[in-house]
This record gives C-alpha cells, sequence and structure tokens, in this order.
C-alpha cells in the first residue's frame, strides 16, 4: 500500500470512529473544477482526502473545506 493510501485509510478509520456524519465524497469532477478555479493542482493527499474521505470537514478546527469551486 502507497504512504498516500496507507494514511488515507488511517484519516477515514479515525474519522469514522470519533467524528459524526460527514460530508459526502467529492466527485470525479468537483477536483479538477476546484483546481481550474484555484489555478493549480492539489496535492495529491489533499485530493485523495477529498475523493475518498470526506469533501469537507477536514480542515482547520473541522470547519467545511469543500473542493468544490
Amino acid at each position: 500500500m502507497s504512504d498516500v493510501k496507507d494514511l488515507v485509510s488511517r484519516v477515514a478509520a479515525r474519522a469514522a470512529a470519533t467524528s459524526g456524519p460527514m460530508s459526502p465524497e467529492a466527485s470525479r469532477e468537483e477536483v479538477p473544477a476546484a483546481e481550474r478555479a484555484l489555478g493549480f493542482r492539489l496535492p495529491a493527499l489533499l485530493v485523495s482526502l477529498y475523493r475518498d474521505v470526506t469533501n469537507g470537514g477536514v480542515g482547520p478546527d473541522h470547519q467545511p473545506c469543500e473542493a468544490s469551486p
């Protein structure tokens, strides 16, 4: 398992065990749309968190930080 996949699976497991309801994952279209709006690519770890764990709620103080533009 890659380091990113391992970390994402650990974050997902911890979030499921300690968090309330989370936002659904980002769609395949939302991340590229956000990257276009921002003008740069997001780091692979952040993309994996958005696509595999939740599209928001992983930022500072668990505030929504969605990948939608």
